[in-house]
């Protein structure tokens, strides 16, 4: 990146913690994405009330 010209969003050269963090941001971005679009099956079930005496 450094080689390309390219510049952080701060207008700094590229190091390893620059891209690792970008790559780490990518990654839990892609995951959150992937939960938020998980959906289940739901399931109804019968309620039983009972009423307690004191």
């Amino acid at each position: 990146m450094n080689a390309e010209g390219s510049r952080t969003a701060k207008n700094n050269e590229w190091k390893n913690s620059n891209v690792h963090s970008v790559l780490k941001r990518y990654a839990e971005r892609q995951a959150r994405l992937e939960r938020q679009s998980y959906t289940s099956e739901m399931k109804f079930s019968k309620i039983k009330l009972e009423w307690l005496k004191d």
